[in-house]
């Protein structure tokens, strides 16, 4: 079975794209749905690794981003997780297909230079998980959300 639009492959016996909250179909031959989306997103790749793309801490606000880019055909899930401060409170991740992540920032308008200003130059270096560019000074990667130690 396989999701028509995440296009991922599911064992036999479910009936449903946990991710995408869509019916399976048992062959891939089968157009992908329409939507109303602007945005002409391929398929990501099987077996594709999937990256962090942003974060929230509440669980409704996840739900909202991941339906909107499941409208626009880009197939996202939800990490639940641990956050690292004193108070340890869940963090909720859409992840993306990596070649999807710069279609996700067009729909939820997420921009990694926000609060960065164009008269400051910063240094980029190479995430050592993803190898994504990322800020010399940042404490975690906004590609895959590798925490950085100084």
């Amino acid at each position: 079975m396989f999701c028509p639009v995440c296009r991922d492959e599911f064992r036999s016996g479910f009936t449903r794209c946990a991710n995408c909250d869509v019916a399976l179909v048992e062959r891939l031959d089968s157009p992908r749905p329409r939507t109303d989306a602007p945005l002409q997103v391929p398929a990501a790749k099987p077996g594709e690794p999937k990256v962090n793309y942003c974060g929230f801490l509440e669980i409704d606000e996840a739900l909202m981003a991941r339906r909107a880019l499941v409208k626009h055909g880009i197939a996202a899930e939800i990490l639940v997780r641990d956050g690292e401060g004193p108070d340890g409170v869940e963090e909720y991740w859409l992840r993306v297909a990596a070649s999807h992540f710069a279609a996700a920032q067009a729909v939820l308008g997420y921009d990694e230079a926000d609060g960065v200003h164009a008269d400051v130059e910063v240094e980029k270096v190479a995430c050592s998980a993803c190898g994504g560019e990322v800020d010399e000074d940042a404490s975690r990667c906004p590609h895959c959300g590798e925490r950085f130690e100084d």
